[in-house]
């Protein structure tokens, strides 16, 4: 057993066609930018985290991987809700995240993906005018609906967490409301 953690805290938010979607969207790259990188990656040691919103599902997701900490981990999550919920972050912040949204919207579709995600995209009545009008809510998002969207969403709302690691490193985080499961 390894004596490090995947981490993860999910929860049920809006979806792409509410009007916390595009700015929800922004506070990922944020979130990831200005704490999760810095705490979790270069404090914490982990190989790696990330704030992920997937808007057609509505699941907005913290994970971590290659782990050494649990308790710690999960605090970084809180922390940078409130730094942004807080608005600690900067114009420049905010236009990085928000070139880092369009490239992923950007991001070329491989030629075997291409069905799929027109099929998907017809059955979601997700239009080009329904796209762009989402792209240019993203570029119109300002701070203060960065910040109501993350505290509507993430601080005021309710989350699941979910640790897999060794029997060890989860005995040390043994105070922590965690569920373990042998096989």
């Amino acid at each position: 057993s390894a004596g490090v953690a995947y981490n993860v805290e999910a929860y049920s938010v809006s979806s792409f066609k509410e009007e916390t979607a595009p700015p929800l969207t922004v506070a990922a790259q944020l979130l990831e930018n200005k704490v999760l990188h810095n705490k979790i990656r270069e404090i914490g040691g982990a190989y790696g985290s990330g704030a992920t919103y997937s808007p057609m599902s509505g699941c907005f997701y913290f994970s971590s991987y290659r782990d050494p900490h649990i308790e710690s981990t999960f605090n970084a999550f809180n922390e940078s809700c409130e730094v942004i919920a807080k608005g600690k972050f900067s114009a420049q912040d905010l236009e990085e995240a928000k070139l880092g949204v369009i490239q992923q919207l950007d991001t070329p579709t491989s030629p075997s993906s291409r069905a799929l995600l027109s099929y998907n995209r017809k059955q979601e009545n997700k239009t080009p005018a329904v796209r762009q009008a989402f792209r240019e809510h993203v570029l119109q998002a300002d701070k203060e609906n960065i910040q109501k969207a993350v505290t509507k969403e993430l601080i005021e709302n309710s989350s699941i967490k979910v640790s897999f690691a060794g029997k060890e490193l989860l005995e040390k985080h043994g105070k922590l409301p965690i569920s373990s499961l042998s096989l």
